[in-house]
């Protein structure tokens, strides 16, 4: 069984680069982690960042697209997790854990790439650990 991979136009980049870059901004996220977390080769400077928050819609590429539905699943799960506190968002995603062995839920998406982005989602998003263990009816 051949996998399909998700394609996705410019316009829903530009929007999901626009989208990711205000989390950057809420999560205070470095411009080293910012380009670790999407995963972008070296050929995009780390100092081009900030276009994504402009004009510039996100690489046309399988791994960053996957990192960046992560990242905006994350931000969702967190929207229902603290549904009216953009700092306990922000807070949560820069806090030690002892659900993560004392380790800080960005540290761990930086570190680990798509697992840790997984780890975090999963914790947040009870649906996604669900359907990501196969439990769900098919």
């Amino acid at each position: 069984m051949e996998i399909q991979q998700k394609h996705f136009d410019e316009q829903t980049r530009l929007r999901m680069a626009n989208e990711i870059m205000e989390l950057f901004g809420q999560w205070r996220v470095s411009l080293d982690d910012q380009h670790t977390l999407l995963g972008l080769p070296d050929s995009v400077r780390k100092r081009h960042m900030y276009k994504y928050g402009e004009d510039e819609p996100l690489p046309d590429d399988e791994q960053v697209m996957v990192r960046a539905e992560h990242m905006m699943g994350i931000a969702d799960a967190l929207r229902t997790y603290f549904p009216s506190s953009a700092h306990a968002r922000s807070r949560f995603m820069r806090s030690h854990s002892k659900k993560f062995s004392k380790r800080v839920p960005l540290q761990i998406m930086v570190e680990d790439g798509v697992s840790g982005l997984i780890r975090i989602r999963s914790h947040l998003d009870c649906t996604y650990a669900w359907d990501l263990s196969g439990s769900h009816a098919s």
